[in-house]
């Protein structure tokens, strides 16, 4: 078998000029910011969700995890139309765009799934005796 024949060399000096051009700077920071925020937000709304849906009995407490289930079956392609939108729309302002990101990937990657089966093994004796010793429920939140 004959070896492959590269017909190119192989230089580095593609990845600088990448680095050093301001549009990939300002490229990698709008998808830092925006990986930031949605990891932030997507985190604590599925913990509160799911901290709600394992604590505390109401109407729909049983059918909203299965509802979420249900989004999730969703492909993804089908949400390509919410992303294409960005194109199709006249820009107001770059930081629009950042926003508008944030909040598709936030709605997209709810974690309340995981939370639930975490929030699940924690005994409520717990919260239970940091009531009693008379923590509210933001206080048994944050320290347990």
């Amino acid at each position: 078998m004959v070896p492959p024949v590269w017909i190119f060399a192989p230089t580095a000096a593609n990845y600088l000029t990448l680095f050093a051009s301001a549009d990939f700077q300002r490229y990698l920071m709008n998808t830092l910011i925006v990986a930031s925020v949605t990891s932030l937000l997507a985190t604590t709304f599925g913990f509160l969700s799911a901290y709600s849906f394992t604590r505390f009995r109401y109407r729909g407490s049983t059918f909203l995890p299965l509802f979420y289930l249900v989004i999730r079956m969703v492909p993804r392609i089908s949400l390509v139309v919410a992303v294409v939108r960005h194109r199709l729309v006249p820009r107001a302002a770059q930081h629009q765009d950042c926003a508008d990101l944030v909040v598709h990937d936030v709605r997209a990657t709810i974690r309340i799934w995981m939370m639930i089966g975490f929030l699940k093994e924690l005994p409520i004796d717990l919260e239970e005796a940091a009531a009693v010793d008379g923590a509210n429920r933001w206080q048994i939140l944050s320290r347990s």
